[in-house]
């Protein structure tokens, strides 16, 4: 036993004395590097410490993944709010969609609607109705003029027809003119028959001012009421023959056929440039000299009821439409 214990000994002296020559050989030689393996007979120094390496390492990695994984989060969260702003949009879009398609559903049914149980037809008649009753109160057939007119026998002939007789015996076309609104306007005609002038030939009134008179007679009346229909007479002819039964006021007077005629051609002219209606009466009243048939006249100017039925059936055309 003391032979091991000494052999040990030894051994460790003879390692001790190893060291320290190596130690003195390294102060001896300069910068030197050299690096001598001494061996340690600690029981710690040759122990694998490798498993306490990863465990450090597997931290510094697990650190490094929790930095990364919060930039991807970072980056992800991002992305997500963008998808999601995106799909909020298209929502929007297709309720957008959604509300159009169905305003035109409503539209189209409304307009089905509309259509199927509306009378339109019956709306256009009453409206109408309405201008008609505000533009004429009441059909009023107004006969203006002279004695030729004062004589004739309205409700005779146009019986059940809503006449009015405004005839003076003697007028003239400036006497109509100074009386428009009691021969005229009062009675707010629908329609007006205007027969004047021949008055006027038996004052020497020129031809010229007889047809100024008349168109100022169917101006004022269509300034005062618009809605009545004016209707403009030829002026009648006149029988000045050597008759019996025509006095001698009309033979011996200043009335001419020939001056009735130019009269009548203008008051024709003038009616087209107005839009109004001139009635050629004249000609039905003519015989085959050109003058009124006697059957038509009891004094060469005035008419008799024969007379008057001819008038009345040239008018009532006119009367009726």
């Amino acid at each position: 036993m003391a032979k091991k214990n000494s052999s040990k000994y030894n051994r460790y002296e003879k390692q001790m004395n190893m060291i320290k020559n190596n130690n003195n050989k390294k102060n001896n030689v300069d910068n030197s590097s050299k690096t001598i393996e001494i061996e340690d007979l600690d029981s710690t120094k040759n122990l694998d410490i490798s498993f306490v390496e990863g465990k450090f390492n597997k931290k510094a990695i697990e650190q490094k993944t929790e930095i990364l994984d919060i930039d991807e989060i970072a980056k992800a969260n991002e992305e997500f709010k963008e998808s999601l702003a995106v799909l909020n949009e298209k929502r929007r879009i297709w309720v957008l969609v959604w509300l159009l398609m169905l305003a035109c559903l409503f539209l189209l049914l409304f307009i089905i609607y509309h259509f199927c149980t509306i009378d339109h037809n019956k709306e256009k008649i009453v409206e109408k109705e309405v201008i008609k009753e505000v533009k004429v109160v009441d059909d009023n057939y107004l006969f203006l003029g002279d004695s030729i007119t004062e004589q004739y026998h309205l409700d005779k002939f146009y019986e059940d027809l809503p006449v009015v007789n405004s005839g003076i015996s003697g007028y003239t076309t400036s006497a109509i003119l100074k009386r428009m609104n009691d021969m005229v306007y009062q009675y707010n005609p629908s329609k007006v028959f205007l027969l004047i002038g021949t008055n006027d030939l038996e004052l020497k009134v020129s031809n010229e001012d007889i047809v100024n008179n008349i168109k100022e007679i169917v101006k004022n009346i269509k300034a005062n009421r618009p809605y009545a229909k004016i209707y403009i007479e030829s002026i009648y002819p006149i029988n000045n023959s050597d008759d019996d039964k025509i006095s001698n006021d009309v033979i011996n007077g200043n009335r001419r056929n020939e001056d009735i005629i130019v009269i009548n051609k203008e008051l024709e002219k003038f009616a087209k440039e107005e839009k109004i209606t001139y009635i050629n009466i004249y000609d039905e009243l003519i015989d085959d000299d050109g003058l009124l048939k006697l059957d038509y006249t009891i004094d060469g100017l005035h008419l008799t009821d024969e007379g008057y039925k001819k008038v009345t059936e040239v008018l009532m055309d006119y009367i009726k439409k």
